[in-house]
């Protein structure tokens, strides 16, 4: 098996190696999916489905990993990005950090063309994560391009990872399809081994066969387990797992995902603060962004460092240490989203204060190098989010609304008296926008002339009229069409 550093020489890629630590089991489902992406002859469609908790993603990685000189061009991993859906730009946009390509640039008209030109006659491996949410039109778009694919009998291949798939997505996959469940009884102890924390490791073996009754060996929900044995005695924990099993006797991920979150809040009365935090961590934070963002004037660094490696020791948080980051199970985020308490507004912008400083390293690092920032997209465009939402609060009217109304060129945009946050949001928003300018001249994220509008608003407001005429100049450009653009400029 290669080394990470060689792997990343020889084949460019962005997958999570953290989840491969501990990977136990699922040789059987290893093979087979080796056979799929590495046979001829055949469509190049696969598919993972599953229950959210059940390795799927952990499961793609590691298969992707096992053929990283197999797939010598290139292995990307796409999903959402902020809090939205899953678009086709997601895709463009990481083949343009992995693979240093331009489609971005391109029209949306060409994406689905462009995507299919980075795979035909290549050796690429595109994993495409939780498509529950895409319209009809990029997914008879995904069809085309598989499509194509077989038709070239190319050796490029796309993985879908999803909990039910569209029956379009379902035509494609065929008999390619593994529907994961829970472990094999089996399997279990070595999973117990790799994951549990040392500690509970002898009870967590004494009662391998009740832990696999009660989880059907589902991954996440073991993990869960052993935390919760951190903090209750075996036979207290039995007794109150007993209320909450079904009528087969099995355990609910997500109600285990909420007794192991209330449980240790209680517990732990700094770790409820900083998970509810988290929940703003799109696609995860960076160590430097946890102690200084997230974390903050919680507590010292050493309660930190404790609560940190608790949240780990329960799976409540993961870590990326190679590329030192925290990132938390979208179950776990999901519940705590539901069920936390609201932060507020307050939060909101402290947030999106400090992720448009990474925002403006656009401006002063060459394209080149903007992989290192694309890592923090996710939160970048939750906080530009946040922002044009803000504007559209102050005057109940979208930024759009505002500035294609031609009556506000000719007055003055007035902001509410008494709000003391007000000047400093349109500073803000001011900002984002600038930052987001200058990217988007280069990539065309699809939120662009929203945050852009509010950009433009926010300097009305603030009586910046350079800036404001810089920003409408900018919705412009966006607005016309990049290929036409460039045929333009060219004759």
């Amino acid at each position: 098996m290669p080394t990470f550093d060689s792997a990343q020489k020889s084949t460019p890629n962005n997958l999570e190696v953290y989840r491969l630590e501990g990977f136990a089991a699922r040789q059987t489902q290893l093979l087979q999916l080796h056979h799929w992406m590495t046979e001829h002859q055949d469509l190049p469609a696969i598919a993972i489905s599953g229950e959210q908790g059940s390795g799927k993603t952990t499961l793609a990685t590691a298969s992707a990993w096992n053929l990283f000189h197999h797939f010598t061009d290139g292995i990307i991993r796409v999903g959402a990005a902020g809090s939205h859906r899953f678009r086709l730009y997601d895709i463009v946009r990481t083949m343009d950090t992995v693979f240093g390509t331009t489609l971005t640039r391109v029209s949306t008209e060409r994406w689905g063309i462009s995507i299919l030109e980075q795979l035909y006659q290549r050796k690429r491996l595109l994993i495409l994560d939780e498509l529950s949410d895409a319209t009809s039109e990029e997914l008879n778009t995904l069809v085309s391009i598989i499509g194509h694919l077989h038709d070239a009998n190319g050796q490029s291949r796309v993985l879908f990872i999803d909990r039910d798939f569209n029956p379009a997505i379902a035509d494609l996959v065929g008999h390619k399809h593994l529907h994961l469940k829970g472990l094999a009884p089996h399997n279990v102890k070595s999973f117990i081994r790799q994951r549990a924390p040392e500690r509970v490791q002898p009870i967590a073996l004494a009662n391998e066969e009740e832990l696999f009754a009660i989880t059907q060996g589902h991954p996440l929900a073991l993990r869960l387990l052993f935390g919760l044995m951190l903090d209750y005695e075996w036979p207290d924990l039995v007794v109150m797992l007993q209320e909450m099993v079904d009528d087969d006797g099995v355990l609910s991920t997500n109600g285990l995902v909420a007794l192991t979150v209330e449980t240790f809040a209680l517990l732990e009365p700094l770790a409820g603060p900083l998970l509810e935090q988290m929940v703003s961590a799109t696609g995860g934070a960076s160590l430097v962004a946890l102690h200084d963002l997230f974390w903050a004037d919680l507590g010292t660094d050493d309660d930190l460092e404790h609560t940190l490696n608790a949240l780990l020791e329960r799976a409540l948080l993961e870590m990326d240490r190679y590329n030192r980051r925290v990132v938390m199970h979208p179950m776990i985020r999901r519940y705590l989203a539901q069920n936390a308490t609201m932060l507020g507004e307050d939060w909101e912008r402290t947030h999106a204060r400090y992720y448009v400083g990474m925002a403006e390293q656009y401006l002063h690092i060459p394209v080149e190098r903007w992989p290192e920032v694309d890592v923090e997209w996710g939160n970048i465009y939750r906080a530009a989010d946040w922002c044009n939402a803000r504007v559209q609060r102050v005057w109940q009217r979208t930024p759009l609304e505002i500035i294609e109304d031609p009556n506000v060129d000719r007055t003055t945009l007035i902001g509410p008296t008494g709000d003391v946050h007000f000047v400093g949001d349109m500073q803000l928003a001011r900002r984002f926008a600038l930052a987001m300018a200058h990217y988007a001249f280069w990539r065309h994220p699809l939120g662009i002339q929203r945050w852009l509008a509010a950009g433009a608003t926010a300097s009305l407001a603030l009586s910046d009229s350079r800036t404001h005429g810089l920003l409408l100049m900018n919705i412009g450009r966006q607005r016309f069409s990049p290929a036409r653009w460039r045929k333009l400029s060219i004759g």
